[in-house]
């Protein structure tokens, strides 16, 4: 069950308060640049309200000219990242929030470049500019700064960590992430769904059916398509399959952590078991092109 409800900024603020009386929680938060087809930008944000097994979403319109609007964060504090996000890509405002430091984008990106914008072309070559990582400062007698960061030793996604530590005490810790965004979004701008699909399925190596299924999930819901029970049923094997090999393995990976080799190696070969499994079934390791067979038969 859901609802759309339209709001105007001056109502905002007291929607959002209605929401939060009724146990809501805020699920996601988008932007949309509507200018060519509404002559707006949009900001559109996701609530469940648990009790009542419902989803509400809240859509806003926003002058094009000066795209701003009271901050979500102030009465949803999860609200805080997508809001710093939406703002990077493109340059929506979210007033009166704390901290609108740059998220997405990096010190060298220019201040007037929104990459999510219908203008900005993913072919353009954007010119760099100096900038400085920006952290809020901890000051105190005998704090270092240790930086760490972006590249490390391992496979997690790289980012910049600056520790503040106090001897052994590590009294905050600030990140800087996405050093691997792609731009995934504006590049499947226009694309068939079929290409698209693909395109899903790699934005994360190890979670191919997952962001495949949303993705199918997304463009059934807005054709009013209902799939066949078979194809639910396939898609619960495949994301129970890429589930398990997924944890398994981050199993495993916890025990390199604290040195227990005997977990590594186990997590290790249960999850090999599991992939070359995923390969007799359907002919990859990794699942991918299941859900695009699957839409073409």
């Amino acid at each position: 069950m859901s609802e759309r409800i339209t709001v105007t900024i001056d109502k905002l603020n007291e929607t959002l308060i209605l929401l939060k009386k009724q146990q809501a929680i805020l699920l996601t938060m988008a932007g949309t640049d509507e200018r060519a087809v509404k002559g707006n930008f949009g900001i559109y944000s996701v609530f469940l309200l648990p009790e009542e097994k419902k989803l509400v979403e809240l859509a806003l319109s926003l002058e094009s000219e000066s795209p701003v609007y009271p901050s979500v964060t102030s009465v949803f504090p999860s609200a805080h990242w997508l809001e710093r996000e939406i703002k990077d890509m493109f340059g929506i405002i979210p007033q009166g929030h704390p901290d609108l430091r740059r998220l997405a984008i990096h010190p060298d990106w220019p201040a007037e470049v929104f990459p999510l914008r219908k203008d900005f072309s993913p072919d353009s070559e954007v010119p760099r500019i100096k900038g400085e990582l920006d952290f809020c400062k901890v000051k105190g007698r005998g704090l270092y700064q240790i930086p760490v960061g972006p590249i490390h030793a391992g496979i997690i996604e790289p980012g910049h960590f600056r520790f503040f530590a106090f001897g052994e005490d590590v009294i905050d810790l600030q990140a800087q992430l996405f050093y691997t965004h792609r731009g995934v979004e504006k590049t499947a701008e226009g694309k068939h769904f079929q290409h698209v699909s693909l395109l899903a399925e790699r934005i994360c190596g190890a979670c191919s059916v997952s962001h495949a299924v949303a993705y199918a999930q997304a463009v059934e819901s807005l054709a009013k398509v209902d799939i066949p029970p078979r194809a639910k049923y396939l898609r619960t094997i495949l994301l129970e399959m890429e589930r398990l090999y997924n944890h398994i393995g981050d199993l495993g990976n916890m025990c390199a952590g604290v040195g227990f080799a005997l977990g590594i190696s186990r997590g290790a070969i249960i999850k090999e078991q599991i992939m070359r499994k995923n390969m007799e079934l359907v002919g990859h390791r990794y699942l991918r092109g299941t859900l695009v067979r699957e839409c073409g038969s």
